[in-house]
C-alpha cells in the first residue's frame, strides 16, 4: 500500500506500539482486499465495546476484569474522529430481569465513565441513524453491523465497507480505512436486477425481498425496480435481510435511493447481466422457508431487530390498548435507550409493560441468549434466521400486526 510519511512512521513505532498495531492491522487488511492506500474516515462504529453480559456471566473476578480493562484501554485512547458504539451485552435498565448480575451491571457503568471522558459515544443501538449519527452523502465511514451498512450506502449515499470489531478500533483511534470496495465509485456499480412485480405490505414483506435478493447477491450489488416508495421502517427491514441472506455491502432501488434516479445510473452506464423476478411465488417461498416449525403454541414474541423506532414502538403500544400479553408468552422489544426514554415520556412503554410485554434496551435476544424458549414468532427475517442456531427455538415469520395477535393469543 502507497502509505504517507506520517502513517509510516505510525506503523514503525514512533507513536508508540498501541497505534503501530492498529496500523498493522489496517495494512495487513488494506493489502488482502488490493486497497492502494488508506484514506481518511469520519464516522466508526465498532462493535464489542460492551462490559461481558450473559456468555460470561459464570466467570470469575478476573476474567470480567481482564475483559473489561482490554476494552477501557481501546477507549481511553481519544478517536480521532465521531464514533458511536454498535449493540451491547446488557440491558442496563432491566439488568435483573436478563440474569445480569451486579458486577458486569458495575463494569458496564465503570465502560461508560471511561469512554465518555475520552470522547466515545456508548450508543448500543444496531440502528445508530435513528438517534442522531446520520452520515451524508460521500462521508467516509467504518461501521460493524452489516445492515447499518447497508442502510449508509444505499439510503443515504455515505460510504462503509464492512468491518469488524479490529479494523472498526484501528479507524476509530487513528482516522483511516483502507479504500477498496464500496468506498470507490467503481465499487458501487449494480451488479444484477430484480423486477418486484408483487406488493410488499408489512415490513416483513421487505425483509422476505431481502433475504431472497442476499442469497442471490453473495456479496455483489443487487438493484430493485418496479418499487414505488418505500418508508424508514421498510427500508429498515430490507437492509438487515440483504445481510442475512447474504454478505452484500449495498444495493439501489430504481428512483428511491440517492445513486439511482435511472436504471442506466445505477448500472452506470452499462446493461445489466442478470435479471431477476420477485413475485407473489418468491415471497411466499421465504416465509415457507424461515417458518417451519412442529406446533403452533408460541411462548415468545419478538419486535426490534434491527431495533425499533419509534414509530414501530407506537404502533404495538396502540395495538396492546385493552389487551394482554397470554400467560407463558414473553413479548420483547427492541430499541435503543433514547427512543425508549421518548417513548416512556409518551406513555408507550407503559402500555406495552401494562399488557405484559417487555421494552429491552442496548442488546437484543441474539446477543445476550436470553430468553430460552421454544417457539418465537417475528416479524424479523434477520431474527427468524439466527435465532434458531442462536437461541436454539424454533421460529414463525409474519407481519408485525400477526405477530401481536398470536403473542395476545399465544398461538397461532
Amino acid at each position: 500500500m502507497e502509505l504517507t510519511l506520517e502513517q509510516q512512521r505510525i506503523l514503525t513505532g514512533e507513536r508508540g506500539e498501541t497505534h503501530a498495531k492498529y496500523m498493522k492491522w489496517l495494512v495487513g487488511w488494506g493489502d488482502a482486499m488490493q486497497a492502494r492506500r488508506l484514506v481518511p474516515v469520519e464516522n466508526v462504529l465498532p462493535n464489542g465495546m460492551s462490559a461481558p453480559g450473559r456468555r460470561l456471566g459464570k466467570a470469575t473476578d478476573a476474567e470480567l476484569q481482564a475483559y473489561l480493562q482490554e476494552r477501557i484501554d481501546i477507549c481511553s485512547c481519544p478517536p480521532a474522529c465521531t464514533v458511536y458504539t454498535h449493540i451491547g451485552s446488557i440491558d442496563l435498565e432491566q439488568p435483573q430481569q436478563m440474569g445480569i448480575d451486579e458486577r458486569q451491571v458495575a463494569l458496564q457503568r465503570k465502560l461508560i465513565d471511561e469512554a465518555s471522558s475520552s470522547g466515545w459515544i456508548m450508543s448500543w443501538t444496531c440502528t445508530p441513524y435513528l438517534i442522531g449519527n446520520v452520515p451524508v452523502k460521500g462521508q467516509i465511514c467504518a461501521w460493524t453491523e452489516s445492515h447499518a451498512v447497508i442502510y449508509i450506502n444505499s439510503i443515504l449515499g455515505a460510504r462503509s465497507t464492512r468491518h469488524g470489531f479490529e479494523s472498526a478500533v484501528a479507524a476509530a483511534i487513528l482516522g483511516v480505512t483502507p479504500e477498496f470496495g464500496v468506498l470507490t465509485d467503481k465499487g458501487r456499480k449494480g451488479d444484477f436486477l430484480i423486477e418486484v412485480t408483487t406488493e410488499l405490505i408489512d415490513v416483513a414483506d421487505w425483509g422476505a425481498l431481502g433475504f431472497f435478493a442476499g442469497q442471490i447477491a453473495g456479496l455483489r450489488t443487487p438493484v430493485f425496480s418496479g418499487v414505488k416508495r418505500a418508508n424508514l421502517e421498510q427500508v429498515k427491514q430490507l437492509c438487515a435481510a440483504l445481510a442475512t441472506g447474504g454478505g452484500v455491502s449495498m444495493f439501489h432501488m430504481i428512483g428511491i435511493t440517492p445513486e439511482a434516479p435511472t436504471l442506466e445510473a445505477a448500472f452506470q452506464g452499462e446493461n445489466p447481466k442478470e435479471h431477476y423476478v420477485f413475485g407473489e411465488k418468491e415471497l411466499r417461498k421465504v416465509y415457507e422457508e424461515l417458518s417451519v416449525t412442529s406446533g403452533d403454541d408460541v411462548d415468545l414474541a419478538y419486535i426490534g431487530c434491527p431495533h425499533c423506532t419509534l414509530q414501530e414502538i407506537a404502533e404495538v403500544a396502540v395495538f396492546l390498548k385493552d389487551q394482554r400479553i397470554a400467560d407463558g408468552v414473553t413479548l420483547i422489544l427492541a430499541t435503543s435507550y433514547a427512543l425508549m426514554m421518548q417513548a416512556r415520556r409518551l406513555g408507550f412503554v407503559e402500555r406495552i409493560e401494562k399488557a405484559g410485554g417487555y421494552v429491552m434496551v442496548d442488546t437484543c435476544p441474539a446477543v445476550t441468549m436470553w430468553p430460552r424458549k421454544k417457539r418465537m414468532v417475528t416479524n424479523s427475517v434477520k431474527q427468524a434466521y439466527y435465532s434458531r442456531g442462536i437461541l436454539g427455538n424454533e421460529s414463525i415469520l409474519t407481519s408485525t400486526t400477526e405477530c401481536l395477535r398470536i403473542a395476545t393469543a399465544g398461538r397461532r
